[in-house]
């Protein structure tokens, strides 16, 4: 059985309900971060750490276009399956680190694990729905993801950075993570989806 075949149009709106809420919730928290950096012309930085916003919302406007089973345009699948894929996992993988090396438990960060998990796993549902990208469309995609690694860890773009001092041995571990995870991201994107969830 394929994998959208266990999706219906009831789940796809519950989907799509968790995402719109998840981008709002996601705005509201980065508020304060969003009015510092305004206040001293710092805009930039800001397209780069409201990465929980970007998550829900190419979640969101993706489940949308399969709510009203409409083709979704191939640059945005392509790009909001890897981001939904490399951040929802990688933040699976960041948060419980985080809890137990550098702050402590929080419900907060609790929380992070299981909702951009979430989105994670509606990126596996986004990947039926996308055939194998130009070569072109890789390489933009790779293009922006490398820019925003570079953006993350050097200027500003990752505030917990900015907030928290990470162990050096974490920021390599997050690097590699993070990395790992956009090559595997690259991988399904260059492979027909059909043989992760059906026989050949």
């Amino acid at each position: 059985m394929n994998f959208k075949d266990l999706v219906n149009k009831k789940i796809l709106f519950a989907f799509l309900i968790f995402n719109l809420f998840g981008a709002i919730f996601a705005i509201i928290t980065y508020l304060n971060d969003i009015i510092y950096h305004i206040e001293r012309g710092l805009y930039i930085q800001i397209l780069f750490f409201i990465v929980s916003f970007w998550l829900f919302f190419l979640a969101f406007f993706f489940v949308l276009f399969l709510l009203l089973d409409l083709r979704v345009p191939e640059f945005f699948a392509g790009f909001a399956f890897l981001y939904c894929f490399v951040i929802g996992f990688g933040c699976v993988i960041f948060y419980p680190l985080f809890m137990i090396f550098i702050k402590g438990f929080s419900w907060y960060h609790l929380w992070n694990v299981f909702a951009h998990g979430f989105v994670g796993l509606q990126s596996l549902l986004f990947l039926n729905y996308i055939k194998r990208m130009k070569i072109f469309y890789l390489f933009i995609f790779g293009l922006i993801f490398v820019v925003k690694h570079l953006f993350d860890w050097f200027l500003g773009g990752f505030l917990y950075l900015l907030k928290f001092s990470f162990p050096f041995w974490f920021v390599w571990f997050l690097s590699f993570t993070y990395l790992g995870l956009l090559f595997l991201g690259f991988y399904l994107l260059s492979e027909k989806t059909e043989i992760y969830f059906s026989k050949r």
